[in-house]
């Protein structure tokens, strides 16, 4: 997999503070939107690629440091780990 990661583009952001106004979904859509340049209102619709439920309780696990979830979105293989971390590889798409 390291071989395939490094020619792929990786951005990574990392969630310092849990910020309690915004949800993992929320955090996850930005993200997306940022590396892809465009408003979160633009991007494609996630449930299409995700159930909303998968969203809720995975959040609650990674405030407890309990998490990995992996899904393709966007263009995007997207990964998000405990201690809010949120890694976005390019499919090239």
């Amino acid at each position: 997999m390291d071989r395939e990661l490094r020619s792929q583009t990786i951005l990574t952001e990392r969630r310092t503070e849990r910020d309690d106004e915004e949800t993992l979904l929320e955090q996850v859509l930005r993200c997306v939107a940022v590396a892809r340049n465009t408003p979160v209102t633009e991007l494609p619709p996630i449930y299409d690629v995700m159930d909303p439920d998968v969203f809720a309780s995975i959040d609650s696990s990674c405030q407890k440091g309990l998490c990995s979830l992996t899904f393709r979105y966007a263009g995007f293989d997207v990964h998000v780990r405990s201690g809010g971390r949120i890694w976005l590889i390019s499919r090239g798409e």
